[in-house]
C-alpha cells in the first residue's frame, strides 16, 4: 500500500509539473557529482518519501 501510494504521489507530480523541479535538482547533483543517474536519483527520492509517510510527515 505504501508504494502504490509513493507512485501515485510520483505520477500525480508528474500530471502538476511538480518533477519539473526535482529534475532541476537531479541535474544540480549531477553536476556537483552528487548523483550518478537518474533512476538512482528517484530512487532515492522515492526511499524520503516513504521515511516521510511513516513519519507521519505526508
Amino acid at each position: 500500500m505504501a508504494v502504490a501510494k509513493v507512485e501515485q504521489t510520483m505520477a500525480d507530480m508528474q500530471k502538476t509539473g511538480a518533477l519539473k523541479a526535482m529534475n532541476r535538482e537531479f541535474k544540480a547533483a549531477r553536476e556537483a557529482g552528487l548523483a550518478s543517474s537518474y533512476s538512482a536519483f528517484i530512487h532515492t527520492k522515492k526511499i524520503s518519501l516513504l521515511e516521510a509517510m511513516a513519519a507521519g510527515r505526508r
